[in-house]
């Protein structure tokens, strides 16, 4: 007898901590399951398209199969549940090629808050911009390749970033990046 595993993660859900959401697509981006969690945050989409945060990368439903498989990192990506309630998550987003699965918690308060400190640290544009990219999980080829900069330049810009920021907030924004946080 073949167990369905979306029925076994939804009775699986009241072991998950409250701040935990899931939701899980098809190929085509069609919401399959939500937690709790997650229609508190993103609202009702089960049996829609979701073109929603975690999925920015997904827009186009029919390239799903073709574009980030694999799973990567969505640091501070708003999320909006429709009715004009949004907040900031982090969040996982996996896909197998078979599903796209996000698991995601919103940005606690104090991670907020120093997010919002480094404003005070005058990062320069060019610097915000790469700060941004590390903040999402990025690598420094995955900055160099969205900034269309070359990864020595990269290297340059998170040196004066490291240089302006203090230690402990760069520690607390980079807790979940270990590439990063060595280089402090």
């Amino acid at each position: 007898m073949m167990v369905d595993p979306l029925v076994t993660l939804a009775s699986s859900e009241s072991a998950l901590p409250e701040t935990i959401g899931i939701c899980v697509k098809d190929t085509n981006g069609r919401v399959l399951f939500q937690n709790r969690k997650c229609v508190e945050v993103c609202g009702q989409l089960t049996g829609e398209v979701c073109r929603k945060t975690c999925m920015q990368r997904y827009l186009d439903p029919s390239n799903v199969l073709n574009i980030g498989l694999g799973t990567h990192v969505e640091r501070g990506i708003l999320s909006d549940d429709g009715s004009g309630h949004a907040q900031l998550i982090d969040a996982v987003v996996i896909n197998d090629s078979r599903a796209v699965t996000t698991i995601f918690s919103p940005v606690p308060e104090k991670i907020l808050n120093a997010r919002a400190d480094v404003k005070v640290c005058r990062l320069s544009p060019s610097q915000q911009r790469v700060f941004d990219l590390v903040l999402q999980g990025r690598s420094n080829q995955e900055i160099a390749n969205a900034l269309f900069i070359s990864i020595p330049t990269v290297r340059t810009h998170l040196t004066r970033i490291y240089e302006k920021v203090p230690k402990d907030l760069l520690q607390l924004l980079l807790s979940g990046s270990a590439r990063v946080s060595t280089a402090l």
